[in-house]
């Protein structure tokens, strides 16, 4: 996994319709917070909202955590809790892929990736390695 051009929470990538800003990282873990950049704040002892300037906003509605490598068979875990919208198969996938490909984690490695919300949970395994092991029966 590669970091390092995740220097501050400046750095986002796109997932989605949202932008992933890093909030701590280590050697073998990342984490990002999910949401959405926006130009006004709502406050509730303010009647109408306040224009704080374009993408000074940034409302969070989950977050995201990868570890790569890990040292079992399983290379890499997501952790992702954001809404149910999500828990459709297609976009899913479509996440794991934008993240291995912004963090250059390789296409075929072992991975588990769960995905939370307030209603349920659900997971997505790759435990074949590009050997054709598993660790499962």
């Amino acid at each position: 996994m590669d970091t390092s051009r995740f220097a501050d929470s400046r750095t986002e990538i796109a997932i989605l319709d949202f932008h992933a800003t890093m909030a701590w990282r280590n050697i073998t873990a990342i984490s990002f917070l999910l949401g959405r950049f926006g130009d006004s704040l709502i406050l509730p002892e303010l009647s109408r909202p306040m224009t704080a300037g374009e993408r000074t906003v940034f409302t969070c509605f989950g977050w995201l955590d990868v570890i790569h490598p890990c040292m079992d068979h399983i290379k890499a875990r997501l952790r992702m809790n954001v809404g149910a919208e999500i828990f459709e198969h297609s976009m899913r996938l479509q996440i794991i892929s934008t993240v291995f490909d912004a963090l250059r984690i390789p296409s075929d490695e072992t991975y588990e990736a769960d995905f939370f919300s307030v209603s349920g949970h659900t997971s997505i395994h790759q435990a074949v390695d590009r050997h054709g092991m598993t660790d499962r029966m």
